[in-house]
């Protein structure tokens, strides 16, 4: 059996700025991050809000591309404190435990309102100062409802 070769799945800029990363010891922000690896430069446009959006961009673009490539086997964490590779064991566990948590919580919403998305043909009684039904049909529906109700009866 022959051995697959392995695919270098970043660019030359990801690996830069994965050589950044790995000099840094402390969290820095995106906006550090452009001014101070100097890999997100242009020399031929002026420096303007508009590039500085667009640099932005392209480091959470390569950001994504480390943290999904199959070369590089360190952990990259990205949170609301900056970025940075994870140096210590309890840094890649409270990585670990605060993405799944966010997951965890994704995944709640969406079991919510995908129940929610399932009971829409249906009305529900509200008790107290609100009106006493709460409609979640379109008016469409509801005039054929009135419709069927109405036929039935006779």
């Amino acid at each position: 059996m022959k051995a697959q070769p392995i695919v270098n799945d970043l660019n030359t800029r990801q690996w830069n700025l994965v050589k950044f990363l790995e000099e840094q010891n402390d969290y820095l922000l995106r906006s550090e991050i452009v001014e101070q690896s100097g890999l997100y430069e242009n020399p031929v446009l002026n420096i303007n809000e508009r590039q500085y959006k667009g640099a932005l961009r392209l480091l959470t673009h390569d950001l994504q591309k480390i943290k999904e490539s199959e070369r590089y086997d360190k952990i990259l964490i990205t949170d609301r404190k900056g970025i940075k590779i994870a140096q210590t064991e309890e840094e890649v566990i409270d990585y670990f435990t605060r993405e799944k948590n966010e997951i965890l919580r994704r995944l709640e919403r969406y079991y919510k309102q995908s129940h929610q998305y399932r009971d829409k043909d249906q009305f529900r009684a509200v008790f107290g100062k609100e009106k006493p039904m709460i409609e979640v049909l379109n008016k469409a529906k509801v005039e054929d409802l009135k419709d069927v109700l109405e036929s039935q009866r006779y």
